[in-house]
């Protein structure tokens, strides 16, 4: 509501929650700074300047490389699959790109 984003509800769209990928860890500590870490461990491999701030100030699954997949595009994803009845971890698990996604035939 702060940010005149929120909508209720709808009585037709099931509520989905949960994380990218598994953690395997219920530890409250693990869970919350999980993805901190994972942040923390790309900017202390990355060499360039401009890409350690690509990490840091870049959308959610940002990489130089393009290799993984941004939040827009996983959310994209999961609407696409839903839309042809198919499970989109089954395609994200297969480190499918969303070209080789937008060619598959079904």
């Amino acid at each position: 509501r702060i940010f005149g984003t929120f909508q209720e509800e709808l009585a037709s769209v099931p509520v989905k929650y949960g994380l990218t990928s598994n953690i395997n860890s219920f530890h409250p500590l693990r869970v919350v700074f999980h993805e901190w870490k994972a942040m923390y461990a790309d900017v202390k491999r990355e060499k360039m300047l401009k890409n350690k701030i690509g990490y840091i100030f870049g959308p959610p699954g940002w990489s130089p490389d393009g290799s993984r997949q941004t939040s827009k595009e996983l959310k994209k994803l999961w609407l696409d699959c839903e839309n042809m009845e198919i499970l989109p971890v089954e395609i994200i698990q297969s480190n499918m790109t969303n070209a080789d996604f937008n060619s598959v035939k079904l």
